[in-house]
């Protein structure tokens, strides 16, 4: 099959002033392919994710291909995927987060044109016999009763729901409530389930992406894509509910507040809004570490994620943390007046230069390794970039002024009015 290369490059950092390899980019069914070939590598690494389902039943059906996949025997063939990529030398995860499914593998290169192969058959035609099917579901409903059990899945998981609609596929069922609905899930609603739709994939190492790509084209039959049909706009609440309180066993709670943010990953504002979270809780030499870790000793863990990954729909803010016993409603009041004081305040031209650095310096850390070089890839594909946008972030970072972390605060982090979750042994209200 004839690919058309849309883009191909060779570019230097500014850092190491090393030529990296060639990137290039390739039209393929569903999706596009994203390259780097590295003929000294005697490895090779595949990144892939999906386009977001559109509803519950898509985010379900997703969930239970991918148990399928990785738990047993799939396909026309009875190909037991795991067994064979090991066979083989190549290790894989497959994982399905917040209705976003990724594939990761990294394996021998003399291998890989074979293990091409396995992975896309598997995905053209993902059926599974009834024992796959039925183990996969009981696997899933053990790892939902076991995620059950942690006070920050809990937690997070409670925001989710305030934050996001019935119909939204990133609203979360409680525990019981999921394991009904795959219960009902039938062999039918999985056959021939595109669960790499729209797909970004990255390949990188000892393979020339060409061959990756006509493997794939082969193999794949396109399928209606998923921008087809219509994307729905969800809701999001007007009103603050106050504070929602999950019991979970155990001697440890854990708190985490939510508020939606205007933003998604494809937004200009998105790398600005990146570096200021992590002055805010992103990293280690953060203010909210500060506060409640090393000056009071009040929790182990503390952190602020932007979730706001899939570039069509905007997502939210949250922070979670885990107090010592006895000290809940005490982290909870330093938490909230750190927030507020990064809402009110202008944060410092050393505390940005200091999350600039440490930025650019994981960036160029994960270059080093073939799977942080796909995951990074896969990063900027998601957003729309090919390889050449990708090299050029330590420059985007360093050209972040202080005009534009003050312009994106007043805009995106102005508002302090958080969805609350505590979830511990008899969690009670917080204020």
């Amino acid at each position: 099959m004839s690919l058309a290369s849309i883009t191909k490059h060779r570019a230097v950092t500014a850092d190491a002033k090393m030529p990296l390899p060639s990137g290039s980019q390739f039209e393929v069914p569903n999706g596009i392919l994203h390259g780097f070939h590295i003929p000294n590598s005697s490895l090779f690494a595949l990144n892939i994710s999906n386009a977001q389902p559109i509803n519950h039943d898509e985010a379900l059906r997703q969930e239970i291909v991918v148990a399928c996949l990785v738990n047993g025997e799939v396909s026309k063939e009875k190909i037991f995927l795991s067994r064979e990529l090991e066979s083989r030398g190549a290790s894989f995860s497959l994982e399905c987060q917040a209705g976003r499914a990724e594939l990761r593998v990294i394996g021998p290169a003399e291998h890989s044109t074979e293990i091409l192969k396995l992975l896309f058959k598997c995905f053209a035609d993902p059926r599974a016999p009834g024992q796959t099917l039925s183990l996969a579901k009981r696997k899933i409903a053990a790892e939902l009763r076991y995620r059950s059990t942690s006070s920050r899945a809990m937690a997070e998981d409670a925001i989710r729901r305030l934050l996001y609609c019935d119909a939204d596929p990133r609203h979360v069922e409680d525990t019981e409530a999921r394991i009904r609905a795959i219960e009902m899930v039938d062999r039918t609603d999985i056959q021939n389930f595109p669960l790499f739709n729209e797909a970004h994939l990255v390949i990188a190492g000892n393979i020339d992406p060409t061959v990756a790509a006509d493997i794939l084209s082969e193999a794949l039959p396109p399928s209606a894509p998923r921008s087809d049909r219509p994307i729905p706009t969800w809701p999001y609440p007007t009103t603050c509910p106050g504070s929602t309180r999950i019991e979970v066993p155990g001697a440890q709670h854990t708190v985490a507040l939510g508020r939606p943010v205007r933003l998604n990953s494809a937004h200009p504002d998105y790398l600005t809004a990146c570096l200021m979270n992590n002055v805010l809780g992103g990293a280690f030499n953060s203010w909210l570490v500060e506060a409640t870790r090393e000056e009071h000793g009040l929790n182990y863990s503390i952190q602020s994620e932007l979730h706001c990954r899939d570039p069509k729909h905007t997502g939210h803010w949250l922070v979670h943390f885990s107090p010592n016993a006895g000290d809940l409603e005490r982290a909870t009041s330093i938490v909230r007046s750190v927030i507020s004081r990064f809402s009110d305040s202008k944060i410092s031209e050393a505390d940005l230069d200091l999350q600039k650095n440490a930025y650019v310096g994981r960036f160029l850390v994960s270059l080093s390794s073939l799977s942080g070089l796909c995951a990074l890839a896969l990063s900027e594909a998601e957003r729309g970039s090919g390889p050449d946008y990708m090299l050029s972030l330590p420059d985007r970072i360093r050209a972040i002024t202080m005009e534009d972390v003050e312009r994106v605060r007043s805009e995106h982090f102005q508002d302090r009015d958080f969805f609350t979750a505590v979830a511990g042994p008899n969690p009670k209200p917080v204020r």
